[in-house]
């Protein structure tokens, strides 16, 4: 009986494993693929920047959604749960009837299936394939419209405040000279009276 808890024990540590590999694969492939966390991902970000909510931190962002899901959650996931579970069966049923040498070799062919299958580099992997994937791609797009818009006002503001001075939008270039050649001519009537004035105090 204690064999078939151990076998239990590596069957649901095995098939943990294989959900975070399809996990890291469908990280690669974020565009296109159909997995629920990846689905997700991109539908909240789109709905936070549509609403005027745009996301700062997108690790932060991903890790928050990731937790949504407790099949992929950093740590203890429920086939983990259950893989140790059987094993803690597996090893009150071999206190029954002591054998050491048999609770040593099943402890470390317990601890090597472990390391062989950890799932943490997995999740680490598609955390940062779907920060780089919504940084570069979605929110460059999202990125692109604010500043076409803060341009657009910057012009506006421009030409409003040059409506201000008397400048029209049309024919700049040609109003431009007809402003200097005024400023010119009004400095030199300026200077002109003003030596007239000087004349004829000394007259």
């Amino acid at each position: 009986m204690g064999y078939i808890f151990i076998f239990m024990s590596l069957f649901f540590k095995l098939w943990n494993y294989i959900n975070f590999k399809r996990l890291a694969s469908a990280g690669i492939n974020i565009a296109s693929s159909s997995l629920e966390p990846a689905v997700w991902l991109k539908r909240k970000f789109n709905d936070y920047h549509t609403l005027n909510k745009p996301v700062n931190n997108t690790t932060a962002y991903v890790e928050r959604v990731m937790s949504d899901f407790p099949r992929y959650r950093e740590g203890i996931t429920l086939l983990s749960g259950l893989s140790l579970t059987c094993f803690g069966a597996f090893y009150i049923l071999s206190m029954i009837k002591p054998n050491t040498l048999e609770q040593i070799c099943f402890f470390a062919i317990y601890f090597m299936w472990d390391r062989l299958f950890d799932t943490a580099p997995l999740r680490n992997k598609f955390i940062s394939c779907a920060a780089d994937y919504l940084d570069n791609t979605l929110k460059n797009r999202f990125c692109a419209s604010p500043q076409t818009r803060r341009a657009d006002a910057a012009y506006a503001d421009k030409s409003s405040l040059e409506a201000a001075a008397g400048i029209e939008a049309t024919d700049k270039p040609h109003n431009k000279k007809m402003i200097d050649a005024l400023k010119n001519t009004s400095f030199q009537d300026n200077a002109s009276e003003l030596f007239e004035d000087v004349i004829n105090e000394f007259l």
